[in-house]
């Protein structure tokens, strides 16, 4: 793993360094056809119908994912066995509404097939894309609204309970409307892609502002060549509505120059940086009317341009350092 890092709320990154990195048992095996692991279904039924045989299964099948999602939603300190994990977890989902979010979650994903349908079209366009990479495995779990993902080597874990819709009634005490505007199925597999680029496949290189968007920008671009090109809105990327494209679009020109003149591409400012990158209401440097993380659509623009101006295969945009990539974009407004 090139980056092992934790990203606060939406995604978690566990190194598997001195371990096997092959995930056993299920984690490596599809059931009943579908290429998604439903770990979120099999644990369900042992915490609502408990047995030592459903209890050896799980252990047998996630040695490694029970421990994850242990620690990151339950809080449950290290143990010794996995047996620990699976107590903690135990008492941890009988609290009686968080029994019923995971009742929820099951209920809004028992069928998978459009998510097994775009993983298959997924792994036909990463052949063609990224030939020498390999995709990881996806599974579903539930967390109790913490993070999103939970991402190994050669596994990523959604959790299902934070895609159920911006109108989920649970949502409404925990989260506010710019959260739950990303808290839709649609966004499942957009965070499987960014999980698995930012983890395994994209260098971290953000060292200044410049770096900072062409990384992002990168992200959305790659992830674009990925999804099933008819069943994912392209705004879905980066989370944007039409109107907040529609302005992106429009203003252009307003952004750049607000970025270089009042920023600087080389600012190596991280209050300045996250500024134009982390999500929120807005974009901070830009204005109260701006759709938030601009420089994540910026850098979409340049590497977009960048793509076309050198007809760069996927992985040469990947592999391009950010100011090769602006300078060869041609990228003056």
């Amino acid at each position: 793993m090139k980056n092992v890092y934790i990203l606060i709320v939406t995604y978690l990154f566990i190194s598997l360094s001195g371990c096997n990195n092959n995930i056993k048992g299920n984690e490596i095996t599809y059931k009943n056809q579908s290429k998604i692991i439903r770990f979120d279904k099999e644990f369900f039924a042992y915490i609502t119908h408990p047995s030592q045989a459903k209890q050896d299964s799980l252990i047998q099948s996630y040695p490694q994912l029970l421990p994850a999602i242990a620690i990151t939603a339950a809080n449950v300190k290290s143990g010794d066995s996995t047996v620990h994990y699976i107590n903690e977890l135990n008492r941890y989902y009988s609290h009686p509404s968080l029994l019923q979010i995971y009742r929820d979650a099951l209920t809004h994903f028992d069928n998978v097939s459009v998510y097994d349908n775009a993983l298959k079209e997924i792994e036909i366009n990463a052949s063609k894309e990224l030939p020498c990479e390999q995709l990881p495995k996806l599974s579903f779990h539930v967390s109790g609204f913490k993070e999103n993902v939970i991402a190994f080597d050669s596994l990523i874990s959604i959790s299902i309970d934070k895609y159920l819709g911006k109108d989920y009634s649970y949502y409404q005490t925990y989260f506010n409307d710019h959260e739950r505007s990303r808290m839709t199925p649609s966004f499942i597999m957009v965070d499987y892609l960014k999980a698995w680029l930012m983890s395994d496949v994209i260098d971290n290189d953000q060292n200044d502002l410049l770096e900072t968007i062409i990384y992002h920008g990168k992200l959305i671009y790659v992830i674009s060549k990925l999804l099933p090109e008819n069943d994912f809105m392209l705004e879905n990327i980066i989370g944007y509505t039409t109107d907040q494209i529609m302005w992106c679009n429009e203003n252009e020109k307003k952004i750049w120059k607000n970025i270089t003149d009042q920023a600087g591409l080389s600012n190596t400012d991280r209050l300045i940086i996250s500024g134009y990158v982390n999500d929120g209401l807005y974009t901070v440097p830009i204005g109260k009317n701006s759709p938030p993380h601009l420089g994540d659509w910026i850098g979409w623009q340049i590497v977009k341009q960048y793509a076309t101006e050198k007809k760069a295969t996927t992985e040469n945009v990947i592999k391009t350092d950010a100011k090769t990539i602006l300078k060869e974009a041609k990228y003056n407004l």
